[in-house]
């Protein structure tokens, strides 16, 4: 399976079906972290970092290039162009002899001529494959983990990162704001003759307002 397919599998099997479609917060990247199981089936983070170039270490984990040129060998653009780009393309085996397991590369899935003529802004969503060195950047561990074991260990792998999505947080601001907007345009043009009171009809649309801003500074501090 391909390696961006698996990125979003097991980012929506850990958000949870609720939260993965209906929290403001989505998918942004992976930063590299040490990790700690602390007993069975749990985990803390320790911070940014990569398995150092030592005994047990050099040959529990797999990475190239070794050492890495930098902290963090995908960059977020890469990640996010990971995630979000390719979807459900085709695989291809890859011949490289330099690692001790297969690497299958992502290859352009087949569109129709008429979306292989749209503009590059469009095209660039659709077509492409991707690099080969791009999975072989990530550590690897090639011994076991026991997740269930009550012994503590110090690992190394991806921590998905968030940000708030611009579209779910305006589309729960619509709706949040649909009922006092109807009462609004209600009472505004359903009193016929009558001359109508604008503090009234807005009202319920201030307060809808003051609520909403109060909670999207929490959010933000938070």
């Amino acid at each position: 399976m391909a390696f961006s397919e698996n990125l979003r599998r097991g980012y929506r099997q850990l958000r949870g079906f609720w939260r993965y479609w209906l929290s403001i917060y989505k998918f942004s990247h992976c930063d590299f972290f040490e990790f700690e199981k602390l007993c069975s089936s749990t985990f803390s983070d320790l911070g940014p970092g990569l398995p150092p170039e030592e005994d047990p270490y050099t040959e529990e984990y797999f990475y190239k290039p070794r050492p890495a040129r930098s902290k963090t060998p995908i960059s977020p653009k890469e990640f996010e162009h990971i995630y979000y780009l390719y979807r459900k393309t085709s695989a291809a085996q890859v011949n490289t002899w330099y690692q001790p397991f297969t690497v299958m590369g992502q290859a352009p899935f087949y569109w129709p001529r008429f979306f292989k003529q749209l503009p590059p802004l469009f095209q660039k969503q659709i077509d492409g494959s991707l690099p080969t060195d791009t999975v072989p950047k990530i550590p690897q561990r090639l011994t076991h983990f026991d997740e269930l074991s009550n012994n503590r260990e110090t690992f190394w792998g991806l921590h998905a990162r968030e940000q708030i999505s611009a579209v779910a947080a305006f589309t729960y601001a619509l709706l949040a704001f649909m009922p006092s907007l109807a009462f609004c345009f209600v009472y505004w043009f359903g009193l016929g003759d009558k001359q109508p009171d604008l503090q009234n009809a807005t009202t319920p649309l201030i307060i809808s307002l003051t609520t909403f801003g109060m909670v999207i500074t929490y959010l933000v501090k938070h």
